[in-house]
């Protein structure tokens, strides 16, 4: 079966109900390669690349605080012929309320003219179909702060704490939004937080540092992610941003 016109509900329930395109696991290349399982997708997920991962982690993490409904990985291929350009992208999701995005993930030191010129065909391609392009880098998207806490997340999603454990940080949240000192004089375990964040029970902003003043809430808050969502890019503006590293 050929794939549907691009970005009609037809493409989208052909690409979810696809495997995906392709696979990294088992290709000889230099870059690290990972099998994660995904808890939104009930499968392993083929993930190649640090920069990719952290995308996945933060995917996962926000479907499961509820502002992103599904997303999948190497979702789909352009074609030269077909769409003017080869591409197969590392993600695709549709946030909370029903926007799709397209994700590529990427090294700012390998963010090339080449690499913003493909974006520019790119973003103006999937714009045609209502989906939004994003290309997230490790200097602007998938900064440090973010590296560790969706490893964090990750890691303490599956760990096991008691009810009661788990109630004080609930209970806690659930009269307003408090910052991790608090929890903890409160006897709250931080690592029973970061728990209660990967199984979307509680929320804090992934994008920055997780320290004391930290501000954990039992509501996500979706400004904190308005960066990835950005969806036009300005071509000649990264370039000198990137200039001036």
């Amino acid at each position: 079966m050929s794939m549907p016109p691009l970005g009609t509900d037809a493409w989208v329930q052909w690409v979810r109900s696809a495997p995906p395109v392709r696979t990294p696991i088992g290709r000889s290349r230099p870059t690290e390669q990972f099998l994660p399982y995904s808890e939104a997708l009930g499968r392993n997920m083929g993930i190649e690349g640090g920069n990719e991962l952290t995308g996945m982690l933060l995917l996962e993490a926000l479907h499961a605080a509820g502002l992103v409904r599904w997303f999948k990985e190497q979702p789909f291929q352009l074609k030269e012929d077909a769409h003017g350009i080869e591409a197969v992208p590392d993600f695709l999701f549709e946030w909370c309320d029903g926007t799709k995005y397209v994700a590529e993930t990427k090294s700012a030191a390998y963010v090339t003219a080449d690499v913003l010129d493909r974006t520019t065909q790119l973003t103006a391609l999937l714009a045609k179909a209502g989906i939004n392009y994003v290309l997230w880098t490790d200097k602007d998207h998938l900064r440090r702060p973010l590296w560790t806490n969706v490893r964090r997340v990750w890691n303490e999603r599956g760990a096991h704490y008691s009810r009661e454990e788990l109630e004080v940080v609930t209970e806690a949240i659930s009269e307003s939004p408090r910052t991790l000192q608090h929890l903890v004089e409160l006897g709250a375990n931080p690592d029973a937080a970061l728990h209660l964040v990967g199984r979307g029970r509680a929320h804090f902003n992934l994008t920055e540092k997780w320290n004391a003043r930290t501000i954990i809430s039992s509501q996500p808050e979706r400004s904190h992610y308005r960066l990835h969502l950005a969806a036009r890019h300005d071509p000649e503006a990264w370039w000198n941003s990137l200039q001036s590293r």
